[in-house]
């Protein structure tokens, strides 16, 4: 048996009393008390014994709620073109960071904002500074894709290239491609762009997991693939994985078999396990493919990416298996109509054979989940909590959207990033950031929750919007924990600090309850601690 203690300050949701200490065996909490009465029980049990400084805060571990760790760690390792202020530099960046790739290889980059750019670059842009080899740079929203010449040649795609499905390549007034692609039309490139070896994606994870715990979190909900909790599972028998990975799958492993493998040969683990099936239903505001009930100002009312009657048909295969569903969903049409058909799978929910049932592990209910929920009409916020739906939520991406939607949805913005009234109306809700559009950076995510307004430096003005729907730190706090836990169906073991749950912590090296705007978004983390270990600065 393994036993350790910590004592310092710590921030417990409601507690009546205050804690100093806590005492952990085997991983999980044992004892919660005064800094004296767990340091005499980690001596009387030969325990080590780990001392906050005085300014330092100990909170529930910290969890990501969506995210995408594979796709982070490329980020780290491609250009970041998130600092470009113009296509041209942009370019430059891209061109400096592609000088030492092999002849043909393609030039990478992620995290352009069109409203940094000054609108959305043209494929000439890039020619100018990478005219020999493809390239292609994601925008920060991952929904958008900027490719040059070279790439729109070899994918084909001309002024006579029909749309795909879903997607929608936009075009100069002479109906020529301009080397910008939204949504599904991505993929007449990205199928040529060579897919990054196994061992490539196994760094790439190593490489972001290791920045995500730096960042504070003890774990992370990932939204990507099975691949990716394969590799963690990898990871943590080398005892190399830092947090804990509770992973979703797509429709290709369902349809593959590898889902149900994975839950038949019980493949789950202390730190890594599956949970829910991702779907996608529509787009994004800055790439104005979100689906939405109004018109955009520029006409055209988004795109829905999968018919209704496939998210229907895919949520019954996914409970089938014991596994929630978590869908993609922006706009407030999208929105509507994944309650619509959770409300219909509440009806008339799939039969599952009592063997499926003991693979729930703990699930009373499959809690099926809006991941983003951006815009949300008020005549739906009461259903998410009838229906057993959460809102998975990433306050960071208030900072570039809200003028998109100012822009377009004036008349529509105070239902934007509704906190104040999803909790009120008794919603789960669970917050993250989508890194890789967004970076897993707990200041910048509790500035965004708590203000509604730009980062410091980030704009002239500082004025938040629709503070009546901001969260306190408190409460930023708790939704990041216990309501991440109550999002994946753990809430009975994870999220809290009590007997019996989990010993997981975050220590920030200051209170960020006490600190100004300034200082909130750049909040120093001391280290963590997963399953009673510490690490980093701890």
């Amino acid at each position: 048996m393994t036993v350790s203690a910590l004592v310092g300050r710590f921030f417990i949701p409601g507690a009546t009393a205050p804690v100093g200490g806590v005492l952990a065996r085997d991983g999980k909490i044992a004892l919660v008390g005064s800094g004296a009465a767990i340091a005499a029980a980690a001596k009387a049990e030969g325990a080590s014994l780990l001392e906050l400084p005085p300014e330092a805060l100990a909170c529930a571990g910290l969890v990501d709620a969506h995210l995408h760790l594979i796709q982070t760690g490329q980020r780290l390792a491609q250009a970041d073109l998130s600092k470009a202020r113009s296509a041209q530099e942009a370019a430059g960046v891209l061109a400096d960071k592609s000088r030492a790739l092999p002849q043909g290889a393609w030039a990478r980059g992620s995290g352009w904002r069109e409203d940094r750019l000054g609108g959305y670059p043209r494929a000439q842009d890039l020619d100018a500074a990478i005219p020999d080899r493809p390239a292609a740079a994601s925008a920060f929203d991952g929904h958008t894709l900027w490719v040059n010449s070279v790439a729109l040649k070899l994918a084909g795609i001309t002024r006579e290239t029909a749309d795909p499905p879903g997607g929608t390549i936009r075009r100069d007034a002479s109906g020529a491609p301009t080397g910008i692609l939204h949504e599904n039309a991505c993929g007449l490139v990205w199928r040529l762009v060579p897919a990054p070896t196994r061992a490539e994606n196994k760094a790439f994870l190593k490489l972001s997991a290791e920045a995500i715990a730096r960042a504070g979190f003890t774990g992370v909900h990932d939204v990507q693939d099975l691949l990716t909790l394969e590799l963690a599972r990898e990871l943590e028998d080398e005892g190399t994985l830092p947090l804990r990975v509770s992973g979703m799958c797509r429709p290709t492993d369902l349809d593959s078999g590898t889902a149900a493998l994975w839950l038949h040969e019980a493949r789950d683990s202390a730190r890594v396990r599956l949970f829910a099936l991702k779907l996608f239903l529509d787009g994004t505001f800055t790439s104005r493919t979100a689906w939405m009930l109004t018109p955009y100002t520029e006409g055209g009312t988004g795109l829905n990416v999968i018919e209704v009657e496939e998210l229907d048909s895919r949520m019954r295969q996914a409970a089938r298996l014991g596994l929630a569903t978590a869908v993609h969903v922006i706009g407030d049409r999208a929105v509507r109509e994944f309650l619509d058909a959770v409300e219909r799978f509440r009806k008339e929910p799939p039969k599952v054979q009592p063997s499926v049932v003991d693979q729930w592990r703990g699930y009373a209910k499959l809690l099926m989940r809006a991941e983003h929920a951006q815009l949300i009409d008020p005549a739906d916020l009461s259903r998410f909590k009838a229906l057993e739906a959460a809102a998975s939520m990433q306050p960071s991406h208030l900072v570039p959207d809200f003028p998109v939607l100012l822009e377009h949805f004036p008349h529509r913005a105070a239902c934007a990033y509704p906190f104040r009234a999803l909790l009120d109306a008794g919603a789960p809700v669970c917050l993250g950031s989508d890194d890789p559009i967004m970076p897993a950076r707990a200041g910048q995510c509790l500035h965004a929750a708590v203000h509604r307004a730009p980062w410091p430096g980030e704009a002239a003005s500082n004025a938040g919007w629709h503070p009546e729907q901001a969260l306190s730190v408190e409460e930023s706090l708790r939704l990041y924990a216990e309501g991440a836990a109550r999002a994946e169906g753990l809430e009975s073991v994870r999220g809290q600090i009590a007997p019996g749950f989990e010993a997981d912590f975050t220590v920030f090296a200051r209170d960020p309850r006490t600190l100004p705007a300034e200082d909130l978004v750049r909040v120093p983390v001391l280290g963590t601690v997963v399953a009673g270990e510490p690490r980093l600065g701890l």
